[in-house]
């Protein structure tokens, strides 16, 4: 599985679909990330994760694209198109997206 992170406020967060996601039955928070980017040539992130889901996950998707795309108002990119932000709501609970909130607590690799 592919996830997009950004880094909001003291954690990151990354987006994906319910139907692609193995843990989401997983009571254990805790969560190694190991992040592959041209500044590090490997990243470890261990960390404890929340995920964000249910009927206030297409609003914190909204909120978390419009931080990614540096977007505070107007249309949102989506697959190659824009949507408004009823379209992209409309989308967003349709695919039952939902986030992953990653608090950081340990962090070690190559740079």
């Amino acid at each position: 599985m592919r996830l997009q992170y950004t880094v909001m406020a003291s954690s990151s967060t990354a987006r994906g679909a319910s139907a692609a996601v193995l843990i989401t039955n997983s009571r254990d928070p805790r969560c190694t990330l190991f992040v592959f980017d041209p500044a590090f040539r490997c990243l470890a992130l261990e960390t404890m994760v929340t995920i964000l889901e249910g009927p206030e996950a297409a609003t914190q998707n909204l909120r978390l694209f419009r931080v990614m795309q540096g977007r505070p108002s107007g249309p949102l990119s989506w697959y190659g198109g824009e949507l408004d932000e009823d379209g992209f709501l409309h989308a967003m609970a349709d695919e039952d997206r939902l986030i992953y909130e990653f608090d950081v607590q340990r962090s070690y690799g190559l740079g």
